[in-house]
């Protein structure tokens, strides 16, 4: 069994990636012994590489640029998690993770939940979504 697992480099960085392979560690189980020397306690590296159709091209979504009618600008980024069990693919789990104006994040989070999904789309991968009001 797998202990003490971190992520090395992930990319896109901050996209969830690094987060879904940890999750995978409990799937990995190392032999009790390699070359005649015992594993356990020993380190390893595993490298995991995600292919998810169009999903790479939603990781790296063009900021969205809002305007709202009272002239607030700033940048807001949501973080989501794509839902497991629905129908089509849709965010749940939404949370600011940065934002330089907190009266922006109420409206960054309704309009991210908005956002369509690509048909296909895997559940539980984290995913941020960067939003700008005005010309910030």
């Amino acid at each position: 069994m797998l202990a003490n697992c971190k992520v090395l480099s992930e990319d896109p960085e901050g996209a969830g990636f690094g987060d879904a392979a940890l999750k995978l560690a409990g799937l990995f189980q190392m032999q009790e012994f390699y070359g005649g020397n015992p594993t356990k306690g020993g380190a390893v590296t595993i490298p995991i590489r995600f292919q998810i159709g169009d999903l790479p091209s939603l990781v790296r979504t063009p900021v969205a640029r809002l305007t709202r009618a009272d002239g607030l600008s700033g940048r807001v980024t949501v973080r989501c998690r794509v839902a497991m069990s629905t129908p089509k693919p849709e965010f749940e789990a939404c949370a600011v993770v940065d934002s330089t104006s907190a009266a922006l994040n109420a409206a960054a989070l309704d309009y991210v939940r908005t956002l369509p999904l690509p048909s296909g789309t895997a559940g539980g991968l984290n995913v941020a979504v960067p939003v700008v009001f005005g010309g910030a």
